[in-house]
């Protein structure tokens, strides 16, 4: 579920050096999974 991505998500990861990424929306995990996911299992 949590590895999905699109095309800007590179670049992001490129530009912030983020320790975990993903969509959230259109294309990656759906706004109300993401919503209702445990906070401690995704980060």
């Amino acid at each position: 579920m949590w590895n999905r991505m699109n095309s800007g998500l590179p670049a992001f990861v490129e530009a912030f050096h983020p320790k975990r990424s993903f969509v959230v929306g259109t294309g990656g995990v759906s706004l109300e999974d993401f919503l209702c996911s445990d906070v401690e299992a995704i980060l």
